[in-house]
C-alpha cells in the first residue's frame, strides 16, 4: 500500500472514490524531473497514469521532424494517449516529458483492465477527460 492517501484525496478529488482507494493502495509512483522523457513511442504503457504534480507535455514528430504539442496532462487528468494504449494494448505512438518535476501514479495495467466495465463512475470519468480533449 503507498502512503498516498492525503494527497490522492487533495489531487484527484474529481475522480471516483473507488478509484482514489484503488491507486493508493496499488498505484506505482512515478518521479521524473523536468524534460525527462517519461514515454516513447513504441514503449509498452505501464499503467494509467494521473499526475499528483506537475504536467506531462504530450509531443508527436512530424514528418518535418518538428515537434506538435498535442495537449498537456495535468493533476488530476489523464491521458487519451495511455488510456487508448491499455484499452487496445498497443505501444505508445507519442512521446511524453515532464514539464519541470513531475510526481504521478500508475495503476497498474491488470488493475486496469476490466475497470470500466466494473466501475460505471470511473468509466464516465475517462470518458468526460478524453471528450474535454476533442471538443
Amino acid at each position: 500500500m503507498t502512503d498516498h492517501g492525503p494527497e490522492i484525496e487533495a489531487t484527484l478529488r474529481a475522480w471516483p472514490a473507488s478509484f482514489r482507494q484503488l491507486l493508493a493502495e496499488s498505484g506505482a509512483l512515478i518521479e521524473a524531473p523536468a524534460n525527462a522523457m517519461v514515454f516513447g513511442p513504441g514503449d509498452p504503457c505501464g499503467g494509467f497514469v494521473t499526475p499528483l504534480s506537475g504536467v506531462i507535455r504530450v509531443t508527436q514528430i512530424a514528418a518535418s521532424g518538428r515537434a506538435i504539442t498535442l495537449y498537456r496532462v495535468g493533476p488530476g487528468d489523464s491521458c487519451v494517449l495511455t488510456t487508448s494504449c491499455l484499452l487496445e494494448d498497443i505501444p505508445y505512438g507519442s512521446y511524453g516529458y515532464a514539464e519541470g518535476p513531475l510526481r504521478a501514479l500508475a495503476l497498474p495495467p491488470d488493475l486496469f483492465h476490466g475497470l470500466p466495465d466494473r466501475d460505471p463512475a470511473f468509466r464516465k470519468s475517462v470518458f468526460a477527460i478524453n471528450s474535454r480533449r476533442i471538443l
